[in-house]
Parts: C-alpha cells; sequence; structure tokens
C-alpha cells in the first residue's frame, strides 16, 4: 500500500465535509477513514475495524450507525 502522508491544515470537521462525497466517513472524533479501505468489523470486546493496512480503529457509538447506513449502499 502506498503510504504518502499529506499535512492538512483543517479541522476534522473541514475534511469531513469535503471528503463524505468520495467515500470518506467519520467513525471516531480522531478518525475519518475511506470505507472502500476498511477490511474487517470486529464485534465483541474487541469491537471496531481493521484496515486494510492493518490498522485498528474504534467506532465510536455517537459514528456508529452513519458508518453502517453507509456500508448498506455498497
Amino acid at each position: 500500500l502506498n503510504k504518502k502522508i499529506i499535512h492538512v491544515n483543517r479541522t476534522l470537521k473541514e475534511c469531513q465535509s469535503v471528503l463524505e462525497k468520495y467515500g470518506f466517513c467519520r467513525i471516531h472524533k480522531s478518525y475519518l477513514i475511506n470505507v472502500s479501505r476498511i477490511n474487517e468489523i470486529k464485534k465483541g470486546e474487541a469491537k471496531g475495524l481493521i484496515m486494510q493496512d492493518g490498522a485498528k480503529l474504534e467506532i465510536s457509538p455517537q459514528y456508529k450507525e452513519v458508518l453502517f447506513s453507509l456500508l448498506l449502499q455498497l
């Protein structure tokens, strides 16, 4: 996977408003992800998701419903 670091001088909320139309979704106050890069969604004690690059991320209850409704549209 090509990991290119891009520095942005914007809030995550501003980035979210621009990137939502490109398949990005907010899953936590600290995470904005590309939904097409989700590898696995974990339930139970180890709930969260695993991205294609192996990153394990927590899904906040606040954003969970939006994520799952977006996944159902795919």
